[in-house]
């Protein structure tokens, strides 16, 4: 099938090109149909379907988060949060407008509108991520304090247990709550996933500054299993780094120092980036991949889509090179913001995931290795482990972005 979008403006061919995304056209030969997108106008007897320009705008402002350029509001963090947001962060809207103009597009030609089949005969993927923000509990005078401080409010039991797994980690750096890395590659290769996973560079004094450098032997150590074992290695960018071009150029440099290999994906730690300083940033870098799009303080969509999409440049009024992979889904969002108990999270986490299973897409997964511990985060090592299953018993496809992306755009 042979579709044309007609557009008028710069703003809706980019729209037009990420509606299309997931469908299999064949650009050869007339087109069956044309679609209008804003002022477009086709020309020809061509059958056609208009996208009003009211919402191709919408779209535009979604995907590119037109509404946060617009707005000083921020948090503590300079980040702007779902609680701003005036768009419905728990629909992806995009993927529901795309699907009313299949049916548009349908009920003229006659026949369903073909869509690729990226995911090898999978129902949806999921793009599975581990951010590596601290790897030691026990060597950390605060992170111990706010440990024993949230222990404490649960009673005299926790307190005693968060003591002395405080103290077994201080001696024995094995037997530390954050340094799960075994636990977590041993549940991905049970079921056949792959994953990314995500390192700072070097070692800071703040509470919100990793722990751990990349010179240490058994980071490096660390990082070569996980390539052996087929997961991708991602960069996290620092806390002060996602807006700024040369920090990130620099990090990069230094984690592809370990892996000896191009590291292509990054993802924003803490979320902290405005969008266009994020976009301006990763213009000089060789990153190809961006997962840093979604909410920290609620799940959802908040690009409007579960199917990557390029980052627009607005100061360049063009798309630019990267892919964003939208997030959906975090462990620190469904216990921190949202107070979900571990069945309330299960329940939380798999609304999202039906969504993008109903629409073929990519779910957005980000686990942390420091959230899998029996004390503070009790009966959440149960939720990881369920997640898993339910992928594993829909047939999804559990991937790095990396992976998922040539899947993607190679058809």
């Amino acid at each position: 099938m042979n579709i044309d979008f007609v557009t008028g403006e710069a703003r809706f061919a980019y729209v037009a090109e990420m509606l299309a995304l997931p469908w299999a056209l064949t650009p050869d030969g007339s087109p069956d149909v044309a679609v209008m997108v804003g002022s477009g106008e086709a020309s020809g007897s061509v059958a056609t379907v208009r996208l009003d320009e009211s919402t191709a705008a919408s779209l535009f402002r979604r995907l590119t988060r037109l509404e946060e350029l617009a707005t000083d509001r921020a948090d503590a963090h300079g980040r702007f949060l779902a609680t701003y947001s005036a768009e419905p962060v728990g629909e992806p809207t995009v993927d529901v407008v795309r699907r009313q103009l299949e049916q548009r597009i349908e009920r003229i030609i006659g026949t369903p509108v073909p869509r690729k089949q990226p995911w090898g005969g999978a129902p949806y993927a999921v793009a599975l991520s581990h951010d590596v923000d601290a790897v030691r509990l026990g060597r950390s005078a605060k992170r111990v304090a706010a440990r024993l401080a949230r222990a404490t409010r649960r009673g005299p039991r926790a307190t005693v247990a968060a003591l002395g797994q405080s103290a077994a980690a201080f001696v024995s750096p094995e037997r530390d709550p954050f340094w799960t890395f075994d636990y977590l590659r041993e549940q991905e290769r049970h079921f056949g996933f792959q994953s990314t996973w995500n390192f700072q560079t070097r070692p800071g004094r703040r509470i919100v500054d990793p722990d751990y450098s990349l010179s240490e032997k058994r980071i490096a150590a660390l990082i070569t299993a996980l390539e052996e074992e087929g997961h991708d290695i991602g960069l996290h960018y620092h806390y002060d780094s996602a807006e700024d071009s040369e920090r990130l150029i620099a990090e990069l440099q230094e984690l592809q120092a370990v892996t000896g290999r191009p590291v292509h994906t990054g993802r924003a730690h803490y979320l902290r980036f405005s969008y266009q300083r994020l976009v301006t940033a990763l213009r000089g870098t060789a990153l190809r991949i961006d997962t840093s799009i979604g909410y920290p303080d609620q799940v959802g969509f908040r690009t409007g889509t579960c199917w990557p999409h390029l980052l627009f440049d607005h100061d360049r009024d063009q798309p630019a090179p990267q892919w964003e992979f939208p997030m959906h889904v975090m462990d620190g969002t469904l216990r921190t913001y949202l107070q979900c108990g571990p069945e309330e999270g299960l329940r939380t986490a798999l609304a999202i995931r039906d969504q993008v299973r109903n629409e073929g897409g990519v779910l957005g997964v980000v686990w942390h290795n420091s959230s899998l511990d029996e004390v503070n985060w009790r009966g959440w090592r149960a939720v990881y482990a369920n997640l898993l299953q339910e992928f594993a018993s829909d047939g999804a496809l559990v991937a790095p972005e990396s992976v998922l992306l040539e899947r993607l755009v190679g058809q």
